[in-house]
């Protein structure tokens, strides 16, 4: 979940160039202009890489699952799969209660081991990629991506089975699936919120880097830049 942001990236070297107004052979006989089109060149591959792993977001999970490593040798996040289900099921069945505590929907929306199987198959948001957190081979919680409409804006959500809390997992989670946004995705902006009384949530955000952009009623909203991260 998050909230607004309302902050929109420019590549710097995006920006129309002043010798925009010559003539294709005018820029290919001058060669002072020669970098004017190496680096429209170099915009245009940068468009075309970023759009293409954006796209991978959307692409259907019958392919190899995503798999991405931590800090930590014995945790790494992998993107779900339908041999998943009853893992992910057993955890979520085990903390209904812990997972409705801060107004979490996901244990609503999965009231039987059957509905995990359809949520993977069929997606409701087939942009957002999802991705188990597995320590030592036990599935322990999820974390989440997905693309948002601003140009180079995502959304972080995350969730962690009550017995596994305290351990430092989901900071080591968030923190991986922030350096795959960053470094992979190209994203520029990512966003986050969490319920003000969720404490232990807010820390876990902080520690990776978030900090508080705006306030609502119930949500605290966090926000993290590519170049404040480290």
């Amino acid at each position: 979940r998050c909230g607004d942001l309302g902050v929109i990236y420019e590549p710097a070297d995006s920006r129309p160039d002043e010798e925009d107004n010559d003539s294709d052979n005018t820029l290919l006989s001058h060669g002072g202009h020669s970098t004017v089109i190496f680096k429209r060149i170099h915009v245009l591959y940068r468009c075309v890489r970023l759009c293409s792993n954006a796209a991978s977001l959307e692409e259907p999970m019958d392919k190899a699952p995503l798999v991405i490593k931590t800090e930590r040798d014995d945790v790494l996040l992998r993107e779900y799969v339908v041999g998943d289900s009853k893992a992910i099921f057993d955890v979520v069945n085990r903390n209904r209660e812990h997972l409705s505590r801060w107004g979490d929907v996901t244990s609503g929306k999965y009231p039987d081991e059957a509905s995990v199987v359809e949520s993977i198959r069929h997606p409701v948001s087939p942009g957002r990629l999802r991705m188990g957190i597995w320590r030592r081979n036990e599935f322990v919680g999820s974390v989440n991506l997905a693309a948002l409409p601003a140009p180079y804006h995502a959304e972080v959500g995350y969730w962690l089975g009550q017995e596994y809390t305290g351990s430092g997992l989901m900071t080591v989670a968030v923190r991986a699936i922030t350096v795959y946004a960053f470094e992979t995705v190209e994203y520029f902006y990512l966003k986050a919120n969490v319920r003000k009384e969720n404490v232990p949530s807010q820390r876990v955000l902080e520690r990776v880097g978030f900090r508080v952009t705006s306030a609502a009623d119930v949500y605290l909203n966090y926000a993290l830049r590519a170049f404040e991260f480290d």
